[in-house]
């Protein structure tokens, strides 16, 4: 049987820049569009929903919002709304609802919108 040596120059590599312990299992990370920011989601030991939102500064992520929601978070988009420039987050969750989430006025209603990068 033939051997093969793998060049590990060629294949993709991960390089850590930050490590950060959560509060919550991640199931979802984005960049925020025309942001240095982003967007962490998942689900607390509690099955509460997680969304927090980080800024890159001085080589660090610094939490700027954190959510929580009633119901887990399974995934994320900001791919939902029309323009990326709304920087509007649709999530979907552990009982398969649907929600864009109003970072500006934090309700837990499933039907609430947001601009999460106009965070300041």
């Amino acid at each position: 049987m033939p051997t093969f040596n793998m060049d590990s120059t060629d294949a993709p590599q991960i390089i850590e820049h930050i490590n950060k312990n959560l509060n919550f299992t991640p199931s979802e990370t984005k960049w925020i569009p025309f942001s240095a920011r982003f967007v962490a989601g998942g689900i607390t030991p509690k099955a509460k929903g997680a969304l927090t939102i980080y800024e890159m500064a001085n080589g660090d992520a610094i939490v700027k919002h954190e959510m929580i929601k009633q119901h887990g978070i399974k995934c994320g988009t900001f791919g939902a709304c029309p323009s990326l420039e709304d920087r509007k987050f649709a999530v979907g969750g552990e009982r398969a609802k649907r929600a864009s989430l109003d970072e500006d006025e934090r309700t837990s209603s499933k039907r609430s919108e947001a601009k999460l990068a106009s965070h300041n």
